[in-house]
């Protein structure tokens, strides 16, 4: 039986910056103000173009932190960098312009002991805070489930829950040897295409919803905000290069998931693809096709709203 005194393994923070000296000292702060101490933080410029201003002040840390300097690749490649330099038995993502509250790490490590999990398999999971560019907190809707959910569970999880914030986990070292490298050709969605590859590996998850431990701050220079109009196509891109793994794996209720995902995404040949393959499998019927019909009416609608909801937020802040 795992405790909490006897389980102290080290944690590796891993921050990729990119053009971060507007927030990033905020966010090295917060990394070195836990109150779990076990820990070590590796900052890993990725090639900012901005003279040396991000450079400057990782080394103003001295060995307080692990400081990393590469030719520009992406988040994707900066997060892979840092993760081939991490000693730690768990990782832990902290962009730039985000901040940890000060207990994020000891909360997350006490549900592995309180709850008996795997802690070579499991990865945890928190919620965030909303801040904008001066650190005022946006209110905004969030989920607040609690609890484990096992591989095929975490995969339907990822695919139809709310999204899991990418900054609010804690991996184990383990899950990450077995799943690889985060994808260097994805921007938008590289945080889910890389939980959906673990669920798919056989990690599971566990939700502490109930509890915001990392604060995401929202700004226009981000790729997200900037780039917004290319995240459908990437998404789909990402689901048309999983069906051999999905089909591979057997698992008839996951490809039933990816067939619905398919269908709420309007991709039309890759659902006739998992329709097939149901069908030789005895497994396709009238109920599956209308629930992935209404699960799309769905995200429609929700899509609208949170238009509507972030509208009127900045109408609000501007006004």
């Amino acid at each position: 039986m795992i405790t909490v005194m006897d389980y102290r393994p080290l944690v590796s923070i891993i921050i990729p910056v990119y053009k971060g000296a507007n927030y990033m000292r905020i966010a090295i702060d917060s990394a070195l103000a836990q109150t779990y101490e076990n820990t070590e933080v590796i900052v890993v410029n990725d090639g900012s173009p901005d003279d040396g201003a991000s450079e400057e002040i990782a080394l103003s840390y001295g060995d307080r932190i692990r400081y990393f300097k590469k030719e520009n690749g992406g988040c994707a490649s900066a997060l892979n960098f840092g993760i081939s330099k991490m000693r730690g038995e768990w990782f832990s993502w902290l962009s730039h312009d985000d901040v940890y509250e000060h207990n994020k790490i000891e909360r997350e490590l006490a549900c592995v002991t309180a709850n008996q999990l795997n802690p070579h398999n499991t990865i945890i999971s928190c919620e965030a805070k909303i801040i904008d560019e001066n650190g005022e907190e946006i209110s905004h809707p969030s989920a607040k489930d609690i609890g484990f959910y096992s591989s095929d569970s975490f995969v339907k999880r990822v695919l139809f829950g709310s999204s899991l914030n990418g900054c609010g986990l804690l991996i184990p070292k383990d899950v990450i040897c077995r799943v690889g490298e985060f994808s260097a050709g994805l921007k938008f969605i590289l945080d889910k295409e890389y939980w959906i590859r673990a669920a798919l590996s056989g990690a599971d998850l566990y939700r502490i919803g109930n509890e915001q431990l990392v604060m995401n701050r929202v700004h226009r220079a981000q790729v997200t905000v900037r780039e917004a109009g290319s995240y459908a196509e990437e998404t789909a891109k990402v689901a048309d290069a999983l069906f051999d793994k999905v089909v591979s794996d057997g698992r008839t209720e996951v490809i039933k998931d990816f067939y619905v995902y398919s269908v709420i995404n309007k991709q039309r040949e890759l659902g006739k693809r998992y329709k097939g393959e149901l069908r030789s499998r005895d497994a396709f019927g009238i109920k599956l096709a209308m629930y992935a019909g209404i699960l799309r009416m769905k995200k429609q609608l929700r899509g609208i709203a949170a238009k509507l909801y972030w509208k009127i937020v900045r109408n609000r802040k501007n006004g």
